[in-house]
């Protein structure tokens, strides 16, 4: 397992990371210019295309890349706190 403060990757499987940044990014779209920045755009598209895969998918390998990407957002919020 690949853990950035961008996407965590498993299994041959790539998805957004969640948390702090993803609000930042989910209140810039609403919120601020008309112009969001091509790593905005790409955010964006990656939580889309995660979405429609947690909706359309089996639930049993739902619950798998779920349980995957919440350790992930575990192991990289402590890093984060050890680095602090």
């Amino acid at each position: 397992m690949k853990v950035t403060n961008f996407k965590v990757t498993f299994d041959g499987r790539c998805f957004p990371m969640p948390g702090k940044r993803m609000d930042d990014l989910a209140w810039r779209l609403i919120h601020g210019d008309d112009n969001p920045s091509k790593i905005e755009r790409i955010l964006a598209a990656s939580v889309i295309s995660a979405y429609r895969y947690m909706i359309f998918e089996d639930p049993k390998d739902r619950n798998y890349v779920c349980k995957k990407i919440k350790v992930a957002s575990k192991k990289y919020e402590k890093q984060l706190n050890k680095d602090q």
